[in-house]
C-alpha cells in the first residue's frame, strides 16, 4: 500500500513537472511569437520608407514566410527568419543609399549658379542627404525627382530668358547698325549736294566771271576801235604852196 502511494506521488509530481515543463515551453513560444510579430510589425513599418524596386517579389515571400511562423506558433524558426529579414534590410539599404547618393550627385552637378534662388536649392540637396541618412528613402527619391524637375524648369525658363535678351540685344545691335547706316548714307548724300551745289556755286561764279571778262574785253576792244578811229582821222590837208622860180 506505502508502494503504491509512493508510485502515486512520483506520478504526481512527474506529471506537475512535464505539464511545468509543456507551461513553461508554451508560454516560452507565445512570448517569441509575440515579439517576433511585433518585430514584423516594425519591420514593416521600417520597409515602407525603402525603395523595393527589383526586390519586391523576394520582400512578400518573406513576409508570407513571417505570417505563416505567427499563424502556426513555430517559434523555433523565428532566429532564422529574423537573420534573413535582416540581412534582406541590409542590403536593401545599401542598394537605396547608392541611388540616393546618384541622384544627389546628378542634381549637384548642374550649374545652377545663374539662378537667383540657388541657395534654396542648395538646402533643398541637404534635406536630401538628412532624409538619406534617417533611412527615408521613399520620401528622399520623391523630393529628389521634384527638385530634379524644378531645377530643369528653372534653368529652361533662364535659358529661354537669355535667349530673349540675345534676341533683343542683336535687334538691337542691327537696329543701332542700321541708324548708323543710315545716318553715314544720309551724311554722303548731304556731302554730295553739298559739293554739288558748291561745284555748281563755283561754276556760276566762273562762268559769271567769264561772262564779265568777256564784257570787258568786248568794252576794251571797243575802245581801242574807238582810239584807233580817232588816230585814223586824216588831219586837214592843208596845200604846200610851191614857189614857181619862173614867176619870181
Amino acid at each position: 500500500m506505502k508502494n503504491n502511494k509512493k508510485y502515486i506521488m512520483i506520478l504526481i509530481v512527474v506529471i506537475v513537472a512535464i505539464a511545468g515543463v509543456v507551461s513553461y515551453t508554451y508560454l516560452k513560444g507565445n512570448r517569441i511569437i509575440n515579439d517576433f510579430n511585433n518585430y514584423v510589425v516594425e519591420y514593416k513599418d521600417g520597409i515602407s520608407k525603402f525603395l523595393l524596386n527589383s526586390n519586391e517579389e523576394k520582400y512578400k515571400e518573406l513576409i508570407n514566410k513571417c505570417d505563416q511562423i505567427i499563424v502556426n506558433k513555430e517559434y523555433k524558426k523565428v532566429e532564422g527568419l529574423k537573420e534573413e529579414l535582416d540581412k534582406f534590410k541590409d542590403n536593401l539599404t545599401d542598394s537605396n543609399i547608392e541611388l540616393i547618393n546618384k541622384g544627389i550627385s546628378e542634381l549637384e552637378a548642374i550649374d545652377i549658379s545663374k539662378l537667383n534662388d540657388k541657395d534654396l536649392l542648395v538646402n533643398k540637396i541637404e534635406e536630401l542627404k538628412n532624409l538619406r541618412d534617417k533611412k527615408e528613402f521613399v520620401n528622399g527619391n520623391e523630393k529628389l525627382i521634384a527638385l530634379k524637375a524644378e531645377i530643369n524648369d528653372k534653368l529652361e525658363i533662364k535659358r529661354q530668358e537669355e535667349a530673349k535678351a540675345k534676341a533683343e540685344a542683336e535687334a538691337k545691335a542691327q537696329a543701332e547698325a542700321r541708324a548708323k547706316a543710315e545716318a553715314e548714307a544720309k551724311a554722303q548724300e548731304e556731302a554730295k549736294e553739298k559739293a554739288e551745289a558748291e561745284a555748281a556755286s563755283k561754276a556760276q561764279v566762273e562762268a559769271e566771271a567769264q561772262t564779265q571778262g568777256e564784257i570787258n574785253n568786248q568794252v576794251d576792244t571797243q575802245s581801242t576801235n574807238e582810239t584807233e578811229i580817232i588816230i585814223d582821222i586824216p588831219t586837214p590837208y592843208t596845200p604846200t604852196r610851191i614857189e614857181n622860180p619862173y614867176f619870181n
